[in-house]
């Protein structure tokens, strides 16, 4: 061997040596140590390893073998240094990224103390957060998200003084939050929604000027959300919703206009929606919804450029959907279900064609839905029921993604829809148009017997049928159509009419006609009204009008009696016209009285001066208006005696009274006439004190 072929094999030997050294070196300081090693052996059985998704896949490379070394092969570790810096079992998030985790966190999970990295989202944990974490000073992520970890988030969390991320949403975590979350200064995401915290929120987050999300929604936080909020310029993601949070909304809210996502409803919010919103210019959801805000949108919220879902149903907001709404073209989810909007849904909706969810139900709109909503090529639900809309509804049988039409309680007809029904029917996820409001308007008719009666119903629809109801029940015979036809009405017919119409095209629905009511009435017979009689001796009926009868009890009851008999007793009799129920009566009484026909002699004079005072009292007057006997009054002679002057009925009724013989009776009483009959009179002197008594009759 030459020396120059020597010195090139010792070259190659020392290469040999260096690379050998070098593997052996990287497999050293690649080990980590026993003592991590020995946690993550606790942490894999105290989770159900052998259970893990990655344990059960069709890769092996990536199992944990603990017969070997800790290698970055192993699924979610990466090792750093000779350490394990990152423990990820969640590479993606979400759902589908879960490794079926279960059982609890252990305390050696503490040993990991080079962690930078700790992600266990999404599986079935329990437990609480072992306070052997809160020494991992020098994790920057921890997620913790969707477990059912429980008790309270330890306050020693603050001892991570480099994080910046923090979920530990979806748990059972209860109690408050640790006011020494506050202090830390890195943190830049912080998700404690969906637990059992309560409590008031501590204001101081609102100094946590690094935030830039920041999730507390679904807990039981009471309060009101802070004015200082707005402090919080970082912040693109802020989530109070669904908490016992009550209040206004702050206006200083509009100073976040970095958010991309605002939910700050379901809770007891007051006041109303404040313009300062209109800020928001990068908002692309904003949720106010199921709360106590009333008043009107504001019309400035045309300038949310941004946004995409647009949450506002289930509060008390009043007046118009503003026409300016037709301006946020970038929108795709517009919810304003039951409020008390009123007004028609805007024309400039027509401009809207990124929509996919439009929601506008129970509230009291009218109009009609725009055509121009089935060329929105995204769109996918309608939902407009319980309102007062009419009019033809769009042919969304086209689009390609539509699923969902939700129009019923309005005042739409089989005319509106019929020829997409059987496409809607089949099709769609979800159709509902029944029932609908009544069809035309209430009427109340007023018709005379024997009258003839059209009552009619106006439905659009090709093929309908019509089914007609007198109080409730379906009548017999009555035609299959649009009108019922009465002849010759009698009071049986009267009663609350309707009609129930069906279609052979639009098979889910009926529409029912307001009622009418129909009043059968009668052409207004009137009954002769006789006064009452009084007589001394048989009296005879006199002759009636034509239709008229007399009978002797009420509704042309008794016996019937003709004109010209003679009545011999005091009797009640009752004159009667009409026929079919429709009638009129009036009653006349006629006292008998025989002892009216004997003489009443006139008193004579008492002999005396010629200067004596004489008082004669009439035997009777005749107030016919004829000029002759019309009042009653005592006849003086030479004198004007003073005293009082009664007259009284057969029943000792006051009927007159006066203290001046000047002053005369006309036979009536409070302004009514008063019967033919016997009256009777007292005369108190003041002179003499002399008390004069008789009785006269008035004659008609």
């Amino acid at each position: 061997m030459t020396i120059k072929k020597k010195a090139h094999f010792q070259q190659i030997k020392k290469i040999q040596l260096f690379l050998l050294l070098l593997m052996f070196y990287q497999f050293v300081t690649a080990q980590v140590t026993p003592l991590e090693k020995a946690a993550l052996l606790a942490f894999y059985n105290a989770t159900d390893g052998p259970n893990w998704v990655s344990e059960n896949d069709a890769d092996l490379t990536n199992d944990w073998d603990f017969t070997g070394p800790v290698t970055d092969d192993w699924f979610g570790i990466t090792i750093n240094g000779g350490h394990v810096t990152g423990l990820d079992l969640n590479l993606t998030n979400d759902v589908a990224g879960s490794n079926n985790l279960a059982g609890i966190i252990p305390n050696q999970i503490g040993d990991l103390q080079w962690l930078t990295i700790l992600d266990l989202a999404i599986g079935e944990l329990t437990g609480p957060i072992p306070l052997s974490i809160t020494t991992l000073t020098d994790l920057h992520t921890l997620n913790l998200f969707s477990h059912n970890l429980s008790g309270t988030i330890p306050p020693s969390i603050s001892n991570l003084t480099e994080l910046q991320i923090l979920f530990l949403s979806q748990n059972q975590f209860t109690g408050e939050i640790p006011l020494s979350i506050t202090t830390m200064s890195k943190l830049n995401r912080l998700q404690l929604r969906a637990n059992n915290l309560s409590g008031e929120i501590p204001i101081e987050v609102t100094n946590m000027s690094s935030l830039s999300v920041l999730q507390l929604g679904t807990n039981q936080f009471t309060g009101f959300i802070y004015p200082e909020y707005g402090n919080l310029t970082n912040l693109t993601i802020l989530e109070l919703e669904n908490n016992l949070l009550t209040g206004e909304i702050p206006a200083e809210l509009g100073n976040l206009t970095n958010l991309i996502d605002l939910r700050i409803g379901t809770q007891d919010l007051t006041g109303t929606l404040p313009v300062s919103l209109r800020n928001l210019v990068n908002a692309r959801q904003i949720h106010i919804q199921n709360t106590l805000i009333d008043g009107e949108i504001p019309t400035e919220y045309e300038e949310l450029s941004s946004i995409i879902e647009f949450l506002l149903h289930e509060n008390q907001l009043t007046g118009g959907i503003p026409d300016s709404f037709g301006n946020l073209t970038t929108l795709e989810r517009l919810d304003l279900r039951n409020n008390q909007l009123t007004g028609a849904i805007p024309n400039s909706f027509s401009s809207l064609n990124n929509l996919r969810y439009f929601a506008v139900s129970n509230n009291q709109l009218v109009g009609s839905l725009s055509p121009d909503f089935a060329t929105f090529i995204n769109l996918e639900t309608i939902y407009i029921s319980d309102n007062q809309l009419e009019g033809m509804i769009p042919d969304f049988s086209t689009l390609p993604n539509f699923r969902w039409l939700i129009f019923n309680n309005n005042q739409y007809q089989f005319g509106d829809f019929e020829n997409q029904f059987d496409q809607y029917n089949v099709n769609l996820s979800i159709f509902n148009d029944n029932p609908q409001a009544k069809v035309n308007d209430i009427e109340i008719l007023d018709h005379n017997i024997g009258e003839d009666v059209i009552l009619t119903t106006t439905v659009s629809g090709a093929q309908n049928h019509y089914s007609w109801y007198k109080d409730g029940v379906l009548i017999s015979g009555a035609p299959d159509s649009a009108t019922l036809t009465l002849n010759n009405v009698q009071t049986g017919d009267a009663g609350v009419y309707h009609a129930e119409i069906t279609s052979d095209i639009v098979t889910d629905l009926t529409l029912i006609r307001n009622d009418i009511t129909l009043n059968i009435g009668c052409s207004n017979p009137t009954a002769d009204n006789l006064e009452d009689v009084i007589a001394c001796e048989p009296y005879a009926l006199p002759k009636l009008s034509v239709d008229n009868y007399y009978y002797t009890a009420t509704n042309a009851g008794g016996i019937q009696l003709d004109s010209g008999e003679e009545i011999t007793s005091s009797q009640t009799l009752y004159v009667y016209t009409g026929t079919n129920g429709c009638y009129n009566e009036n009653s006349f009484t006629i006292t008998i009285n025989q002892s009216l026909c004997e003489e009443i002699p006139e008193p004579e004079a008492e002999p005396g001066p010629e200067n004596q005072c004489t008082v004669v009292f009439p035997n009777f007057f005749t107030p016919n208006n004829d000029g002759i006997h019309d009042r009653y009054a005592p006849i003086t002679q030479a004198c004007s005696p003073t005293g009082i002057f009664s007259i009284f009925n057969r029943y000792a009724q006051l009927v007159f009274q006066t203290n001046s013989l000047s002053n005369t009776w006309d036979g009536t009483f409070n302004g009514q006439r008063l019967p033919a009959s016997d009256y009777w009179y007292k005369f108190e002197s003041v002179e003499n004190r002399e008390v004069i008594t008789g009785h006269f009759s008035l004659k008609r």
